[in-house]
């Protein structure tokens, strides 16, 4: 079985608030088994930013139905390309999510 999350172009994905997270389970993030569903989403969250480029993107699944993610160096990579343009102070955008 697969799902539909939304993607940007960073590679974050967007969580349950809305906000764009370097998700490491499928827990806290927005997930659809339907690409309609998760297309409407995608939409929703363009209106607040017109700029933006994002993606619905399909995913296997775990046992539990929660989409699998593959971030291994996702956040090393963020923060190196904050640090080589000067702006490691300002993250306020990114959230990281980790198993409970």
């Amino acid at each position: 079985m697969s799902v539909f999350v939304i993607q940007n172009t960073s590679g974050l994905f967007l969580n349950k608030e809305s906000q764009w997270a370097a998700c490491e389970t499928g827990n806290e993030m927005f997930f659809s088994p339907h690409r309609d569903v998760a297309l409407n989403q995608l939409l929703e969250v363009n209106t607040h930013d017109v700029f933006l480029r994002a993606k619905v993107v399909e995913r296997p699944t775990d046992a539990r139905g929660r989409p699998l993610i593959d971030t291994t160096g996702l956040t090393r990579e963020i923060l190196s390309t904050d640090i080589e343009n000067g702006s490691a102070e300002d993250n306020s955008d990114i959230k990281k999510v980790s198993a409970a």
